[in-house]
């Protein structure tokens, strides 16, 4: 029996988890959504929702969705972090009067914004100590912190920008934004 105790613990050894990757990858790589990239910016086109009327000073919405999942191969292996950002085309809208260079310059810094956190979090994630059951726990604390972080800059940049319409601030924000992406390539999706 001595002899066949490893074999026995090999399955409590291995969690199947990749397929978590391959199903959240396949839902958001439809047309329906645009992943962030460095090479692809917004442009008029992606945003293919109804817009919303009425609303004093908004003339666009973009809809950011920012799915994770922490897979850890074997319980003795460091868990690692899977996250992107994507944009939802279809619950995105802009009013066509309101088109202009700067709102759209506007939404690509707030698209940018979304992909700086989820490099934060990979980041945050990546210099975590881990023990054999606290990945989940240390991922739920984390994003906690970086939701908070995150709803903080969205909320300064809309301030700041007076929601895109102060071109100044504008591409200062952009250009900050973009520096902050560049020192964290490391971890890109």
């Amino acid at each position: 029996m001595k002899r066949f105790l490893p074999f026995l613990l090999i399955p409590l050894l291995i969690q199947c988890s990749g397929s978590r990757i391959a199903e959240m990858e396949s839902i958001y790589d439809s047309k329906d959504y645009l992943r962030w990239s460095d090479k692809i910016k917004l442009s008029w086109s992606d945003f293919m929702g109804n817009p919303i009327t009425g609303i004093a000073g908004v003339g666009s919405q973009a809809n950011i969705l920012f799915p994770t999942t922490v897979e850890r191969p074997t319980i003795l292996s460091t868990p690692k972090l899977f996250a992107f950002v994507v944009f939802d085309k279809n619950n995105s809208w802009v009013l066509p009067e309101a088109k202009n260079q700067n709102l759209l310059l506007y939404n690509q810094t707030y698209f940018d914004i979304y992909e700086l956190h989820a490099r934060k979090l990979k980041e945050s994630f990546s210099n975590s100590e881990f023990g054999l059951n606290d990945g989940a726990e240390i991922f739920h604390r984390l994003s906690e912190e970086n939701n908070k972080k995150l709803n903080d800059m969205l909320n300064n940049f809309q301030r700041d920008t007076e929601l895109g319409r102060n071109e100044g601030k504008l591409l200062s924000w952009a250009e900050e934004v973009n520096d902050s992406l560049d020192t964290l390539k490391d971890y890109k999706y």
